[in-house]
């Protein structure tokens, strides 16, 4: 009893934002506490949002399980201590009865939660035991980074069982499930609960013990509400059995009542001369205000305020509180607006003032504040005015027609009151007409459009006045006659008493009846007779107007043109001849020929390719490819691997009656000497024109010493290339010198595979004729040379 619960209160991180939640709530005086064994699992849960997975309240101690929400009787409160503006220490009396979850409410970013020993009032004095997690990380007990949403964290005594030690703490997800206890009373938590039961050894004397309860207005002792102080003694059994006497001391006090005052009010634009006061009382005075605002005193009394809603909430000695709230206002100007309108000028604030505008005046009101009277003021000036009006003939003004010039005066009056004169002067004058005559022959071009027939065209314009001024134009149009004669002829046409050779226009003109001209034009149009010869050529026929030409020809045709003169076309016929041609010739097996037409023929045969030859006919070439054969040559297999410092000679000319030369390296001399790893290609042919055989040497050379080590290769390949085709032992000089060998082959399932005694017989890959498939094998070796030696390895065999 009476150990506290509390939230962060100042001692885990300072200010804002660490979860500093007003008041506490700690263990009652209620005796079922007594009968709580060591080792019991207590479950507080938070009364406004119970865990749907919690298993129902149980209120009963002897299983070893308690669950019960934080605001049981079971539990006392301290309302205001800690907070966060307050002090961080806690009470040692007046603690009410019930608990309340929203003293400990906890933060998802930052916050703790701890347990305080009865004795251990003081807040910045570490609590017994304490979890925190986000940014409190002053003092910590046990602590976690980052935000506690939807996290659990949890003892799992995963180093040893000390609660106090970082190691034996975890961080769990709710949603997941890792909730305590998870599902009630299940059997980890009773294998847990009876374990500590069994270690704990109980005295077996009886309990005495006296509890104070002090309460507020009334209390409740078991069924019984209490208005009244009052004693209460119980005898209890203890778990062993023991008598367990309890005083119950009640104290009830009646709650405090106060009324706010305004002491003084703020004035005007002094926003901190406000003073408010309460009851005069005997106790803690918390005052807040809306806009941050916190005092805590015994004082009554606070000043220097400005504008806003404040809070009191009063606890006397026995704990017991009230609350109230009152608003300090600051008093506001007084304005009032006026709008006048007048002629020309008026008196503004006792002076005369002759433009509109707004007009501001500023006095003192009687609660000391600004008076601002202002007025909004339309000065309408008197106006005369002079327009002037145009019209032709007749004006209409105002309802009535005038014909002549004229003077109108008209007086109006504004909406402002004002005189407002319009002088109109009407100015009327008359239209204007003129017409005249045009005669011409055919055509006449009148305000740039031409006319072909005669027309009378009304124009109306505008004169200097603005009026009509109207012009009428008679257009006369004579036309002129037109006559033409055409003459045609083959090499002459004779006309009017003349010959003419050649094309002529000739023009008479003549005056008509109307004055007009008469003209009579004679086109004379000579034909001579047209030669026309043209070239064509073609390869090996042509035909032309229905017969076939084989050879080179003359072709004439005469025609007649259109006016019955002859036309002759002469055409020359070339016939250009197609070419044939056979070409035959050979070709070696694995190669390519490339034809005529610089396409490739891989195979024997017979090749027909179509060209175009010089004169632009078909030239066709028959290419007849025979098989040629390489000879068969039995190679030497020049394979080596020696030591480094060796030298290794190949010479060509082993082969005899056959043409040798080096590939690579790129040599013409068939001797080679080779000191360096690596792969060199040769070709034999058995005469110039010969089909060549290839082949490709490997030669390595490996790093060997003086005392006759035998060295492994990692990989062979034994896929007949004539490369790496066995895997053995790699040496100099070394038979003489090495009494006894043996070479083990396993797989990877510890299954022998080969097994040899003789340096020079090596492993192929296969297995009673039959190929083993690619995979690395273990192989162990053990030979005498002067001393016994024994090692083993890996080999990858590769295809």
């Amino acid at each position: 009893r009476g150990w506290i619960l509390d939230d962060n209160n100042g001692y885990f991180a300072s200010g804002g934002g660490s979860g500093i939640a007003s008041g506490s709530y700690r263990f009652g005086p209620d005796p079922i506490w007594e009968c709580v064994r060591y080792g019991t699992l207590i479950v507080i849960y938070n009364e406004f949002d119970r865990n749907i997975n919690l298993p129902p309240d149980d209120l009963d101690p002897s299983d070893g399980v308690m669950i019960l929400p934080a605001n049981s009787t079971l539990f006392e409160r301290a309302g205001g201590s800690p907070s966060a503006s307050g002090s961080p220490n806690y009470p040692n009396s007046n603690w009410l009865t019930g608990g309340s979850w929203q003293n400990t409410l906890m933060s998802n970013s930052n916050d703790s939660y701890q347990i305080r020993q009865p004795n251990n009032l003081n807040g910045l004095i570490s609590p017994f035991h304490a979890v925190s997690f986000g940014n409190n990380t002053n003092n910590p007990v046990i602590s976690f980074p980052g935000s506690a949403s939807g996290k659990v964290f949890y003892m799992d005594n995963s180093f040893n069982n000390n609660p106090f030690d970082q190691a034996n703490w975890s961080e769990g997800s709710a949603p997941n499930g890792d909730e305590t206890p998870g599902t009630g009373n299940n059997a980890a938590n009773s294998a847990w609960i009876q374990g500590v039961f069994a270690a704990a050894n109980s005295a077996g004397l009886p309990i005495r013990d006296t509890v104070n309860v002090q309460a507020c207005d009334s209390a409740q002792y078991q069924a019984l509400f209490l208005y009244n102080d009052t004693t209460f003694t119980d005898t209890l059994l203890t778990v062993d059995g023991c008598d367990s006497i309890v005083s119950y001391n009640y104290t009830i006090s009646p709650s405090p009542s106060f009324n706010l005052t305004i002491d003084n009010a703020i004035s005007c634009f002094a926003s901190n001369n406000g003073q408010l006061s309460a009851t005069t009382l005997t106790g803690n005075y918390d005052w807040t205000g809306a806009a941050g605002f916190s005092q805590s005193s015994t004082n009554n009394i606070i000043s220097n305020l400005g504008p806003d809603t404040y809070t009191l909430v009063f606890t006397d000695d026995n704990g017991c509180s009230d609350q109230d709230s009152i608003v300090l206002n600051e008093p506001l100007e007084i304005r009032t607006v006026s709008v006048q309108s007048t002629c020309d000028s008026a008196l503004i604030y006792s002076n005369w003032v002759f433009a509109s505008g707004i007009y501001i005046d500023t006095q003192v009101a009687s609660n000391g504040c600004d008076s601002i009277s202002e007025v909004n003021l339309t000065l309408s000036n008197s106006s005369v005015s002079t327009t002037t009006f145009f019209g032709c003939n007749s004006l209409d003004y105002n309802g009535q027609t005038y014909i002549s010039d004229t003077i109108v005066r008209d007086t109006f009056q504004t909406t402002g009151g004002c005189d407002s004169i319009i002088i109109a002067e009407l100015n009327i004058p008359s239209e204007v007409n003129f017409s005249f005559t045009i005669q011409d022959c055919l055509p006449i071009i009148y305000n740039g459009i031409t006319y072909t027939s005669s027309a009378t065209i009304r124009d109306t314009f505008l004169n200097s006045n603005g009026c009509d001024s109207i012009v009428i134009a008679d257009l006369i149009i004579g036309s002129s006659i037109f006559t033409n004669f055409n003459e045609q002829g083959c090499d002459s046409v004779f006309t009017i008493g003349q010959w003419f050779f050649g094309d002529t226009i000739l023009r008479d003109t003549f005056s008509a009846v109307a004055g007009c001209d008469s003209i009579v034009s004679t086109i004379i149009t000579v034909s001579n007779p047209s030669f026309e010869v043209s070239f064509a050529s073609s390869c090996d026929n042509v035909t032309l107007n229905g017969q076939d030409f084989l050879s080179d020809t003359i072709f004439n045709d005469t025609l007649l043109s259109v006016i019955g003169c002859d036309s002759i076309i002469q055409r020359n016929l070339t016939i250009l001849p197609s070419s044939s041609s056979i070409l035959t010739d050979s070709i070696c097996p694995d190669s390519s020929y490339i034809l005529p037409d610089g396409s490739t023929a891989s195979n024997p045969g017979s090749y027909s390719i179509t060209l175009t030859n010089n004169v632009g006919c078909d030239s066709l070439i028959t290419v007849n490819l025979f098989s040629r054969s390489s000879p068969f040559i039995q190679l030497t297999d020049y394979d080596s691997l020696l030591c480094e410092g060796e030298q290794y000679f190949i010479d060509l000319a082993d082969y005899p009656g056959l043409l040798g030369e080096w590939i690579t390296p790129n040599s013409p001399n068939e001797l080679q000497l080779f000191e360096e790893s690596g792969d060199y290609v040769y070709w034999l042919r058995n005469g110039i024109n010969g089909c060549p055989v290839l082949d490709t040497v490997s030669i390595d050379f490996i790093f060997c010493d003086n005392s006759c080590t035998l060295y492994f290769p990692d990989a062979f390949s034994p896929n007949y290339d004539g490369r790496n085709e066995v895997f053995k032992p790699i040496y100099q000089d070394c038979n003489a010198t090495i009494t006894q060998y043996e070479l083990s082959i396993y797989n990877r399932w510890g299954e022998l595979v080969f097994y040899s005694e003789n340096l020079e017989l090596g492993w192929n890959g296969m297995i009673n004729q039959e190929a083993l498939p690619i995979e690395t094998y273990i192989y162990m070796v053990k030979y005498r040379q002067n001393q016994d030696y024994q090692f083993e390895g890996n080999v990858t065999l590769l295809r």
